[in-house]
């Protein structure tokens, strides 16, 4: 009895989307302007039919930088202050729309230790 394995280019064409694909000068241009005015990594995939960690590394590899920047509102940071001991930063993260280890650095900045102080 033989096992049929695939090999790593197989395996990686068949399990990563954009594995082994090249990139249009169409593509190419879109994601160049994309980036240049702004937008994130995530629209850029999208828009290009690519994923964000292909337009992630078409970036790093064009020395290019994104100047998407998402600033904290007024209303996000008391949340945080008002509700990071009452419930889990899995929770706190998901009502705000941003990423756990987001939220951590953000509670950092803000002073708050990672557990309740003690009254």
């Amino acid at each position: 009895m033989s096992v049929d394995v695939p090999t790593l280019r197989e395996w990686q064409e068949s399990n990563v989307k954009d594995a082994g694909r090249f990139w249009t000068d169409a593509q190419e241009a879109l994601a160049r302007e994309m980036i240049e005015t702004g937008h994130t990594f995530k629209e850029v995939g999208a828009a290009i039919g690519r994923t964000e960690r292909a337009a992630r590394a078409f970036a790093q590899a064009n020395g290019l930088k994104s100047r998407s920047v998402e600033f904290w509102t007024p209303e996000e940071l008391d949340y945080i202050r008002e509700n990071f001991y009452r419930q889990p930063r899995k929770v706190t993260a998901a009502r705000l729309g941003r990423g756990i280890k987001s939220v951590d650095r953000k509670r950092r900045e803000l002073g708050m230790m990672a557990k309740r102080p003690k009254k």
